[in-house]
């Protein structure tokens, strides 16, 4: 019996471990079908949409949803465009993406430092117009095509805050005539190992 843990008995040709725990995670992980918010779908297809939400969060905390109607074309176009930034090694252009200094909200690049917690990149997006969004100038459609996403996320998000509302016992707009962001960061009790 080999007793090397598992990452360390080497990978097979072929074998993708994102691949085959994106395939585990997605058979338990419930998926809903929205399809009758986004067509003429009777009464009882929208509540069955909403109850089995409402098991989804109970059961899971979570769910994932399709049909959602964002175009897969625009979906898969901003990862490729978001993988391409974030692999490139011109750390110059990343750099002349941050936020501006007396933005109300840091959108723009920005990056985690090392060692921390939370080690990561990532690019924050206002609405598009706003006079605070940073794009990279490369690749030269991103900002296009992130403020579509943006729009699309805009409209899916409304209609999922409309059934969470519905799932809550609410009216379905109150999620979005109100809004909310409670915080909660703990101290450090004592020093950890970061990185």
């Amino acid at each position: 019996m080999n007793n090397r843990p598992p990452n360390q008995l080497g990978n097979p040709e072929g074998f993708n471990q994102n691949k085959l725990t994106l395939r585990m995670a997605m058979k338990n992980i419930p998926t809903v079908d929205l399809i009758p918010f986004f067509r003429q779908g009777s009464e009882d297809e929208r509540l069955k949409v909403v109850d089995s939400i409402t098991k989804a969060c109970v059961e899971y905390g979570f769910f994932q949803i399709v049909n959602h109607g964002v175009p897969f074309d625009l979906t898969s176009e901003a990862l490729k465009l978001a993988k391409a930034f974030f692999e490139s090694p011109n750390e110059l252009a990343k750099l002349k993406c941050c936020p501006l200094p007396n933005a109300p909200v840091p959108a723009g690049y920005n990056k985690k430092p090392n060692p921390s917690y939370e080690f990561n990149e990532f690019l924050i997006m206002l609405p598009p117009g706003s006079h605070f969004n940073i794009f990279p100038p490369n690749p030269p459609q991103f900002r296009e095509v992130m403020e579509e996403l943006f729009c699309q996320f805009l409209k899916i998000g409304i209609v999922v805050e409309s059934i969470l509302s519905e799932c809550l016992g609410l009216p379905p707009s109150a999620m979005t005539e109100t809004g909310i962001s409670s915080l909660l960061y703990f101290t450090c009790q004592q020093q950890r190992q970061k990185g």
